[in-house]
């Protein structure tokens, strides 16, 4: 189960509870959290994170 960034989780939180799915985040990289860019996020770490949670989901 993914959610996007600054959305709101509990769709995602329910399906999950339901079904026993993990909930992941894929960022659709149109907008960052106050975390992200104090961390200097970029693009290419964003997209980097995806994949990682894209491996994830399919492993």
């Amino acid at each position: 189960m993914f959610h996007i960034e600054l959305s709101n989780e509990k769709m995602a939180n329910t399906i999950s509870e339901a079904t026993g799915a993990k909930v992941l985040l894929l960022h659709a990289c149109h907008n960052i959290t106050k975390s992200d860019f104090e961390s200097d996020a970029s693009y290419l770490s964003l997209m980097t994170g995806n994949v990682e949670a894209l491996k994830q989901a399919l492993s």
